[in-house]
């Protein structure tokens, strides 16, 4: 099931400069705390792009089923104690995070000239989210979702889209240090930076200057796991941009060397 919202904020007339590159920003909501951090993040990119901004929600298939098994329990958050998982009961959760999503939407494009949309769909996160994106697309995503509450560091759902996005990746945490400093730029040893790529880090680079986080780029080639940890935390301010084929190198642990890291994370298709 999907449904979606428009709307459109705007001055009367099609935005000037809009161009078959114009990126579209993607981003994905779950109604945490983290999520909708990153969706401000996602208008201010949108809006200083004249970028679409497409809002996904999806409505996990997972819990659903989950909750429909006779055995199913939940803990109460105060009581600690389990009582029945109702399927009645998640319905109604997921109508109100989606409500709590469309109303982050509309206050955080509220006087901003930004086409926007919001899509509604009920599935599973990651390939709602797969089946969506497009090359071309900017997906913006939160360091975590519920399990952020636990500290448990990058979600699974972030894990998971790091590496199978078709597009490049924005990972934003508001609880990292946002302070000036170089763009650190991370490539795979084999990599050659296509026209598009070279485009993308320069929407990106002037997006984070305008932030007041960007103060130039620093390429770093492609030092081993510690290295690039030592030489990121070290900066204390700025950002990384790391490729995709670097982050394969990285292997399993991939993930864990992110989570590490103590600036913006942005991984380039």
């Amino acid at each position: 099931m999907t449904t979606e919202q428009d709307g459109e904020q705007h001055a009367g007339a099609p935005v000037e400069g809009a161009s078959e590159e114009t990126l579209r920003v993607l981003a994905l909501l779950d109604a945490s705390g983290p999520s909708l951090q990153a969706l401000q993040a996602a208008v201010d990119l949108a809006a200083a792009r004249r970028a679409e901004l497409l809002a996904l929600f999806v409505e996990d298939i997972n819990l659903l089923r989950s909750a429909a098994f006779p055995f199913a329990r939940e803990l109460g958050g105060l009581t600690g104690r389990p009582r029945p998982l109702d399927p009645g009961i998640v319905e109604d959760w997921l109508r109100r995070q989606g409500e709590r999503v469309s109303a982050a939407l509309q206050a955080a494009v509220h006087g901003r000239s930004i086409r926007h949309t919001l899509r509604v769909a009920r599935g599973q996160v990651v390939a709602e989210t797969l089946a969506l994106a497009s090359r071309r697309d900017l997906l913006v995503l939160g360091r975590a979702g519920a399990s952020a509450a636990f500290g448990l560091g990058m979600g699974s759902t972030s894990r998971a889209l790091i590496h199978q996005a078709p597009c490049s990746v924005l990972i934003w945490d508001e609880s990292r240090p946002l302070r000036a400093g170089p763009v650190l730029l991370v490539t795979g040893g084999q990599e050659t930076e296509s026209v598009g790529e070279v485009w993308r880090i320069q929407v990106l680079l002037e997006w984070l200057a305008a932030r007041g986080i960007a103060v130039g780029l620093k390429r770093l080639g492609s030092p081993n796991p510690a290295r690039l940890v030592e030489l990121v935390n070290r900066e204390r301010g700025g950002a990384l941009i790391l490729t995709r084929g670097y982050l394969e190198t990285l292997g399993p642990g991939a993930s864990d060397v992110l989570d590490q890291m103590e600036l913006p994370v942005i991984v380039m298709r």
